[in-house]
């Protein structure tokens, strides 16, 4: 009986392995603390900085609404630049899985740059900038670098980025005045990510060129899906007895 009892467990466990190591990255995330005390590696070049909590509505035309979090990180840079790395605690995301950031930049001037990355190891998979000078957003993927059909908007965004298969991806940028989307291959051979990389170098400072990010959640499908089925299996198992 205990024999057969340990091999249930066994299978058990086996069906819930990537329930367990995902858990960690499960839910969603809100600035609580200046950033650097929050779960975020900052590392700042020259007169550049960040902030809590910051209001994403006071970039741009500062009027603007944002669907970010009143209290959100703020970042700015005059003459400097910023560099923020969020760890995902719990490991890469599992196929199915999706990472869900708000972003919300406000004027950027020619040359200047503002990024979001999603990578593992220092290395990007996929990432989304803006350029001061041009007019639109764009990728950058295995694929090269591609301008979107996204113009430049200081209302804010959400980023969304799930991983369709092994190295592969849909992404989503969506807000009020963005709508894009596109799949791809992520590059440096990336199998998944497990980090968020941010940047900033918007040289001539002032609250209008400031950048938000906030409001950060993991969607764990696989792992719900694991976890029913361990669920299933073990009712069956207890009926069998």
């Amino acid at each position: 009986m205990m024999n057969r009892m340990k091999n249930k467990l066994t299978v058990l466990g086996a069906l819930l392995a990537p329930l367990a190591a995902n858990a960690a990255t499960i839910g969603t995330w809100n600035p609580a603390a200046s950033p650097g005390d929050d779960g975020w590696t900052v590392n700042v070049v020259g007169n550049a900085g960040s902030f809590y909590p910051g209001n994403p509505a006071s970039n741009g035309g500062s009027s603007n609404p944002s669907p970010l979090p009143d209290s959100s990180w703020g970042f700015w840079s005059s003459g400097g630049s910023v560099t923020a790395t969020w760890e995902m605690v719990g490991g890469a995301l599992a196929v199915g899985q999706s990472v869900t950031i708000g972003f919300d930049n406000g004027w950027i001037p020619d040359g200047s740059v503002v990024s979001l990355a999603f990578g593992s190891g220092g290395n990007a998979g996929i990432t989304w900038s803006f350029t001061g000078g041009q007019a639109n957003y764009q990728v950058a993927d295995a694929s090269g670098v591609t301008t979107t059909d996204q113009g430049w908007t200081d209302f804010g965004m959400y980023l969304t980025l799930t991983l369709t298969g092994a190295g592969t991806y849909s992404f989503e940028a969506a807000g009020d005045t963005v709508n894009y989307s596109t799949t791809g291959t992520f590059a440096n051979s990336l199998a998944s990510i497990d980090q968020l990389v941010f940047f900033t170098n918007n040289s001539e400072g002032g609250n209008q060129r400031d950048v938000f990010l906030g409001d950060i959640t993991v969607v764990p499908e696989p792992s719900s899906s694991a976890l029913l089925g361990g669920l299933l299996l073990l009712g069956l198992l207890r009926r069998r007895r």
